[in-house]
C-alpha cells in the first residue's frame, strides 16, 4: 500500500506512525505560498520521522511552540525532535508540532 508515500509530512502519516516523532536533518527554508490569492510564508523543514525522510511544513501554532523553546533561528533547530500529535479543530485533523529542549 502507498499508505502516506508523499513527500511530505501528512495526518495520515502521523496516525500510521509508531513514535510521532521526527528528527529535524536540515535548515529550514522559507517559500512564498499563494493561498486564496493570498500570499504567506510557508516554512518547510526537512525531518526524519521512522527512518522516512520527509518535508514537514509547520502550521502557525507548531511554528509558535518551536520558536517558543528552540528560538527563531532555523539553523539552531537541526538534530532537535519533534513530537507530533494530532488535533482536530471545526472538523478538520490537522497535525501540531511540539519540542523539548
Amino acid at each position: 500500500s502507498n499508505f502516506g508515500e508523499g513527500d511530505y509530512v501528512t495526518t495520515a502519516l502521523v496516525k500510521a506512525s509508531p513514535t510521532k516523532q521526527a528528527i529535524i536533518c536540515g535548515e529550514g527554508v522559507q517559500e512564498d505560498v499563494e493561498f486564496n490569492g493570498k500570499k504567506k510564508i510557508k516554512l518547510s523543514l526537512p525531518v526524519e520521522i521512522d527512518s522516512k525522510k520527509k518535508t514537514y511544513r509547520p502550521n502557525a501554532d507548531s511554528v509558535k511552540n518551536v520558536i517558543a523553546v528552540l528560538g527563531a533561528e532555523t539553523k539552531a533547530w537541526m538534530g532537535k525532535t519533534l513530537t507530533f500529535t494530532l488535533v482536530s479543530t471545526m472538523g478538520k485533523e490537522c497535525v501540531i508540532a511540539t519540542v523539548k529542549k
